[in-house]
Parts: structure tokens; C-alpha cells; sequence
């Protein structure tokens, strides 16, 4: 098993001189092995802590934590990063430069693509997905079993997590006059502007007639969202 979460204390301050962040070390430096919450603290972490009571340092062993400077006291088993900024805003910027979780680009030899998809550069299609005649723009990541059905528009840098299903076709239907179901065909897309991200089993129901579905740019989706037509 890959463990994701490894880093030394040398590379989270090089990581922090590189993005810019005015920061001192208060204490001796320590053998930090991996980020961690304070809501599961154990020895050797690198944490954050963006309130003002410093006995919260107090209680982490052999560790770091990222804190503001009105409070960064060092204590015989926990050192101080000192930070002007939020230390909660510091420290997401740097397990972003720390970490990256996306996988390569690339179309998985299971994933169905039709041939009329647009699929533009660096994009990952994860196993067994299924690409209609939809386009997808650069660098957005579609995992592992994700439909995208015909009619939709995916922005760039677009992460559709597994599971999920884009142009689903709504329950659009009356009783006509003879009490038969008439269900109306819905023959509109989804937009999905850029840098939305969705999380797992998220449903997105396509327009009904000559409009699309919006999602907007930066949105966020929870796991398990229904989004519904038009």
C-alpha cells in the first residue's frame, strides 16, 4: 500500500519559502514524518492551529504546528511555524505544493470513448468510464466509472469523481388522454464550466428542450448531489 502522506520538515520549509510565505521557526527543528489533524494527534506531526489558546501546543509531541506569531511558544516537544497569514489558508496552500494526488493523463484501456468525443490535452479517463458525443476540456480528470452521456460540455481542469453520471435523463412525463405515460424526450446538454469539482455518485440531469444544465465555474459538489433538468 502507497502511503501518500510522508514529508520531512526541510521539505514543508522549502515548500514555504517557495510559495512566498513569511514564516519563522520558533523551536528546534523536529522529525515531523506527516501532516496530521488536531483532531487525530499523534507524535511527529506537522499540524495547524488558527486559534489563540497556546496550550494546544502543549499537547503535541515530538511535532510542528503552523500558528499565528501572538502565539507561537514553543514547548519541550513541539515547535512553532510562525505565520502572518491565516495559518489555515498556509497550511492548505502547502499540502497543495506538497502533495499531488491526480493521476497521469491518459485514456484507460477499459473506457468506452465515442469516436465523435472532443477530448482535449492532458486529460485522464479512468477504467471502465463511458464518453459520449460530449467534449472534455484540458487537464479535467473523469475516475473510474463516470458516464458522460451525449450532449454535454465539460470545462478544463474538471474533476469528476467515480461513480458520478452527467446528462442523465429526467422523470419528464404526463397522463395523456387515453391514461397512457407520454414522456417528453429531453434534448438538452449540461454545462460544466471550469474548475468544478464533483464528488463521488454525483447525478447531473440534462436540459429539456433547447437549454442546458449549469454548473458553474468553481463549483463544488458533495458526494452523493442530484442535480435536476434545466
Amino acid at each position: 500500500m502507497t502511503d501518500l502522506n510522508r514529508l520531512t520538515l526541510d521539505q514543508a520549509m522549502s515548500a514555504l519559502d517557495r510559495m512566498g510565505v513569511d514564516y519563522e521557526l520558533i523551536g528546534p527543528p523536529r522529525a515531523i514524518q506527516r501532516v496530521c489533524s488536531l483532531l487525530n494527534r499523534e507524535p511527529n506531526g506537522l499540524y495547524y492551529y488558527s486559534g489563540k489558546d497556546p496550550s494546544v501546543i502543549g499537547t503535541l509531541t515530538g511535532s510542528v504546528v503552523i500558528c499565528d506569531r501572538s502565539i507561537a511558544v514553543p514547548t519541550d516537544s513541539c515547535s512553532c511555524i510562525a505565520v502572518t497569514e491565516d495559518p489555515q489558508v498556509v497550511f492548505y496552500r502547502l499540502c497543495g505544493a506538497l502533495f499531488d494526488t491526480r493521476p497521469a493523463p491518459g485514456i484507460h484501456p477499459t473506457a468506452i470513448v465515442h469516436p465523435e468525443a472532443v477530448i482535449g490535452e492532458q486529460v485522464h479517463i479512468g477504467p471502465y468510464a463511458v464518453i459520449g458525443r460530449s467534449s472534455i476540456g484540458s487537464g479535467s480528470i473523469i475516475h473510474a466509472h463516470v458516464v458522460i452521456l451525449d450532449g454535454c460540455t465539460i470545462g478544463q481542469r474538471v474533476v469528476i469523481e467515480p461513480n458520478s453520471c452527467i446528462g442523465a435523463t429526467g422523470a419528464v412525463w404526463i397522463w395523456g388522454n387515453e391514461k397512457e405515460r407520454l414522456t417528453l424526450p429531453q434534448l438538452g446538454g449540461v454545462s460544466i464550466g471550469d474548475d468544478v469539482f464533483m464528488s463521488a455518485d454525483v447525478s447531473v440531469v440534462r436540459g429539456l428542450l433547447n437549454e442546458d444544465t449549469i454548473i458553474g465555474r468553481g463549483s463544488v459538489i458533495a458526494p452523493g448531489s442530484k442535480i435536476g433538468h434545466s
